[in-house]
């Protein structure tokens, strides 16, 4: 199997694939939103929920985890901030505890997403949403506002990790070494391109008439 761009739709024919759009984000809600709330079962849940998908769709799940080393050292940040105890300083096991139960969801939600995006395309997802458009029409014009705005926000996750990725492969290129400087390089890069892409995005839209 060729590599996955993280967050790249791969196009397919599997069950998963032919899901409704909303019933799959429906899907990864639920179980992002089990993954933190109830810990420790609604994260085993998620994870085997994620890894039956997966297999399900193909798609070894070592490839939902390309391009989570930024959220892997978020994930440890927070273990270690949360196991201090401050008064009187020492180990906390509770904040342990939660620490890695936030940061184990953080990781079943980052597969979830990667999942999502690789077996739907964005195209399908804004008219999966526009079906739920009610027969009033000011209400079907503000809920058709509401799905664009959801479609390009969720648009702009797959675009923001093939521009880390580029951006990646520049980096080491130019024999840049890994580290700190590393990361704040390709964030300091990618944010700048995002917001490029945001401003363009805003100019065709206006183009377009959109308000």
């Amino acid at each position: 199997m060729a590599e996955l761009t993280p967050y790249a739709y791969k196009a397919g024919n599997s069950f998963l694939h032919r899901l409704p759009a909303g019933l799959k984000l429906l899907c990864l809600l639920v179980i992002s939103g089990a993954a933190f709330v109830f810990f420790p079962f609604g994260l085993i849940f998620s994870f085997f929920f994620v890894c039956a998908a997966s297999f399900s769709a193909k798609i070894p799940v070592r490839y939902l985890y390309r391009g989570s080393g930024f959220i892997l050292l978020m994930a440890m940040t927070m273990i270690v901030f949360r196991s201090i105890s401050w008064e009187p300083l020492g180990f906390s096991y509770t904040g342990f505890r939660e620490g890695l139960g936030f940061a184990l969801g953080l990781l079943a939600a980052f597969a979830g997403c990667a999942l999502f995006f690789s077996v739907t395309s964005m195209p399908e997802l804004k008219e999966s949403l526009d079906s739920l458009r009610p027969p009033i029409p000011a209400l079907a014009r503000l809920i058709s506002y509401f799905t664009l705005g959801m479609t390009l926000m969720l648009g702009f996750m797959p675009r923001f990790f093939e521009i880390w990725a580029d951006a990646e492969t520049a980096y080491k290129a130019r024999a840049g070494r890994n580290g700190v400087n590393k990361l704040i390089f390709l964030m300091g890069v990618t944010l700048e391109r995002m917001i490029q892409l945001a401003i363009e995005t805003a100019a065709a839209l206006e183009m377009r008439g959109a308000e």
